[in-house]
């Protein structure tokens, strides 16, 4: 009859284990580290009629086909432009304010999947 080891168990089955802990953290950090979806920058929020505006935007899919919009509110605004975003999904754009556009605060939309994808961002547009 052989006798039975009282040692500690194998340390293989101690390594498997740290493994398995170390792949679960890693892949809650890369859940944790996903886009946070679209968004979309305005590279100054006041603005004088007549001037352009830059945005950018990320988190879009690649090569998505964006409307832009603007209006005093995010339902009921108008087509401004277009954008395509690149192989990242993002995209820059250059937008002019019309010279006899009327002061106030205004929300400019990019809009993607008819809508049903979108990122916005506010702004305001000051008397000269």
């Amino acid at each position: 009859m052989t006798p039975m080891s009282t040692s500690a168990p194998p340390r293989s089955l101690l390594a498997a284990v740290l493994v398995a802990g170390a792949g679960l953290l890693a892949t809650a950090t890369a859940l944790g580290a996903a886009s946070p979806g679209p968004r979309l920058t305005i590279d100054r929020t006041a603005v004088q009629p007549g001037a352009a505006v830059h945005l950018t935007g990320s988190g879009f899919p690649h090569t998505a086909h964006l409307v832009l919009l603007a209006g005093a509110r995010e339902h009921g605004a108008k087509p401004i432009g277009s954008a395509v975003t690149g192989a990242r999904g993002g995209f820059v754009a250059t937008v002019r304010v019309r010279r006899r556009a009327s002061p106030g605060s205004f929300v400019v939309v990019a809009c993607s999947d008819a809508c049903h994808l979108r990122a916005s961002t506010r702004f305001r547009i000051v008397r000269r």
